[in-house]
């Protein structure tokens, strides 16, 4: 767990439960890893190009 000014954070190192507890996925490119959640995947990575 991380601790923040805040709130805390909990760092999830699972993938599958990381995609099980995520309604929403934003990442800096897509990959084949988070094909299956693909409609919940947002990414700056257009055309799925580098």
């Amino acid at each position: 767990m991380v601790f923040t000014a805040h709130r805390v954070i909990t760092v999830v190192s699972d993938r599958a439960a990381f995609k099980h507890a995520s309604e929403m996925i934003i990442a800096n490119r897509n990959s084949l890893i988070l094909d299956n959640m693909a409609a919940n995947v947002y990414t700056r990575n257009l055309f799925g190009k580098d």
